[in-house]
């Protein structure tokens, strides 16, 4: 194990590209000049229109629905006799707020009862003098808006959605000297606030993730009696979660469809990933040595356009950034994290990724 150890240390050690001592270093800078790019792709996810929604009871259960406040409008109407007059009706229209500013009323949960959070205040609003539409100050509720995923029981809400990862889903290492395709596979879960709407920007707010890459062999020679073998691949299992939102990010785990095609998505993950060893140079034929797990967290951001599938076969794509991913290289159970600091490595890795998905909506 110690030689299994010693022998990818120093094929770590070999990689160009930043030293292991200044990676932390590096990515602290990288981290810096960042941030601009992080906040437009904050900005880009939450972009779009939404209809704001507020928790109702229909029948026996409470449900997001639209809301409606009722205005005065100019119609004309014709006359008996040929020509037209201008009349005021009375209309419901829905309410549409910036997804980026929260598009659901906030609501607390008193002994099973849902009740919309608001203020009274005296407020601008439309009136009828005259036959004309004129604007008063009155006192009327204001509500409370906020993100829709703050909401007591927000996926109680929702309309279901389950995404699968279909095939030609990968994660692209590039090692400088050579590349490899990590695939990706798994399923994620998540809703839409409300009922789903035809022809509208909406938003899936993402809350589980069952995610895992394939085994992928990393450093690969022909010692093996010219046989290609790997010294290095990735260990099983090797998989990726959701967490939960960081700094208080609206955009963490959400994906936004916009009506012109374009879909962006966030999702703040944890990666956990052991290893196989070869067992030193005269391994060739024995059992791999499987080493604890090292995880780390990152942020991605992946943008697409619907295609000619849709919502059947959905492209995003993450762009190429340095990551640093940790690297235990202590014997251990795969399912058990590092036993020892020491033995874990930093290396950075320059990962771009391919995600395929099919989008399916549980609209009942």
């Amino acid at each position: 194990a110690q030689a299994a150890s010693q022998e990818a240390l120093t094929r770590f050690a070999a990689l160009p590209g930043p030293s292991l001592a200044g990676a932390a270093t590096d990515a602290i800078n990288r981290s810096a000049r960042q941030t601009a790019t992080q906040q437009a792709n904050i900005a880009q996810v939450l972009t779009g229109t939404c209809v704001a929604q507020i928790v109702a009871k229909r029948g026996k259960v409470y449900k997001l629905v639209p809301l409606k406040i009722s205005t005065y409008r100019y119609k004309f109407v014709r006359k008996k006799g040929g020509g037209f007059k201008r009349v005021v009706v009375k209309v419901l229209v829905s309410v549409k707020r910036s997804c980026a500013a929260g598009a659901c009323v906030q609501a607390r949960k008193l002994r099973g009862t849902y009740r919309p959070i608001f203020d009274v205040r005296l407020v601008k609003t439309k009136a009828v003098k005259n036959g004309q539409i004129v604007t008063v100050k009155r006192r009327k509720r204001v509500y409370r808006f906020g993100d829709c995923a703050n909401l007591p029981d927000p996926n109680l809400f929702g309309t279901k959605v389950h995404i699968d990862i279909l095939a030609g889903s990968y994660a692209l290492l590039d090692f400088d000297q050579f590349q490899r395709q990590a695939v990706i596979q798994g399923t994620l879960d998540g809703f839409i606030p409300g009922k789903f709407q035809l022809n509208s920007d909406y938003k899936i707010n993402l809350t589980k993730a069952n995610l895992g890459v394939a085994q992928t062999n990393v450093f690969i020679d022909d010692e093996c009696g010219g046989r290609p073998t790997a010294t290095i691949r990735t260990g099983q299992p090797f998989t990726v979660k959701l967490l939960g939102n960081v700094s208080n990010s609206r955009a963490d785990n959400t994906s936004t469809f916009l009506r012109n095609g374009t879909v962006t998505a966030l999702t703040n993950v944890r990666i956990r990933m052991p290893l196989e060893l070869r067992n030193g140079e005269t391994g060739c034929d024995k059992q791999y040595i499987s080493t604890g797990y090292a995880e780390y967290d990152h942020k991605f951001f992946f943008s697409g356009k619907l295609g000619v599938k849709k919502l059947a076969a959905l492209q995003l794509n993450s762009s190429k950034e340095i990551i640093v991913v940790y690297a235990c290289l202590q014997r251990g159970l795969s399912t058990q994290p590092c036993q020892n600091d020491i033995f874990v490595v930093p290396l950075p890795i320059l990962i771009s990724t391919q995600v395929i998905a099919k989008v399916n909506i549980l609209d009942n």
